[in-house]
């Protein structure tokens, strides 16, 4: 494929980029130079560890093969797309050990971890805006005389129904909790 590239001056940038594709393909691993219309392109894996993420391609940089510059380019250019992906990574994973550190498990919305963490932003944000906060805490009465009677899964669907009807009632500016066992409050700005 090489000679090929090298010997035929008028093949179309379609057909160029068919022919780096497939001997790429076939040298994942490698670096190397293709000589095409009077120029070098010399092409180098980004990679880290067994991860490819793609190419470098140059044209006429035959200065950074001698001195081992375009190595060390690649090499770190993998390394930093490697920090790139574990930081997004990590990120998502610890977003998602938050949701579930401020959110009840059975409800879905927030608990008293939410609660001690946006009830102070949004008391905060009234004073700033100088608007009122309202503050409003449901119990659920007969609790107690539902898990007796029919048992604990009966009342978990009753905390369910009034954690989902509150969240329902809720506009953007409403956050609703679950503190304690059976009590709801809800703040809105």
């Amino acid at each position: 494929l090489q000679p090929e590239l090298e010997t035929n001056p008028h093949l179309s940038y379609h057909s160029y980029r068919s022919c780096i594709k497939e001997y790429l393909m076939w040298n994942a691993e490698e670096s190397g130079v293709v000589q095409l219309e009077g120029h070098a392109y010399v092409y180098a894996p980004i990679h880290f560890l067994d991860h490819l993420y793609g190419y470098c391609v140059f044209r006429d940089i035959s200065q950074f093969i001698k001195n081992k510059e375009l190595y060390n380019f690649t090499k770190s250019l993998g390394f930093s797309l490697e920090n790139m992906v574990q930081k997004k990574r990590y990120t998502i994973v610890n977003d998602k050990l938050q949701g579930l550190y401020e959110t009840d498990y059975l409800t879905g919305v927030y608990n008293r971890h939410g609660f001690a963490k946006y009830a102070e932003e949004m008391l905060e944000e009234s004073r700033w805006n100088r608007r009122s906060l309202q503050v409003i805490f449901a119990d659920i009465d007969g609790l107690k005389k539902i898990n007796d009677k029919y048992g604990h899964e009966a009342g978990d669907v009753a905390i369910r129904i009034v954690g989902h009807s509150a969240t329902m009632a809720a506009d953007e500016f409403t956050r609703v909790f679950r503190y304690g066992g059976e009590g709801v409050f809800v703040l809105r700005h």
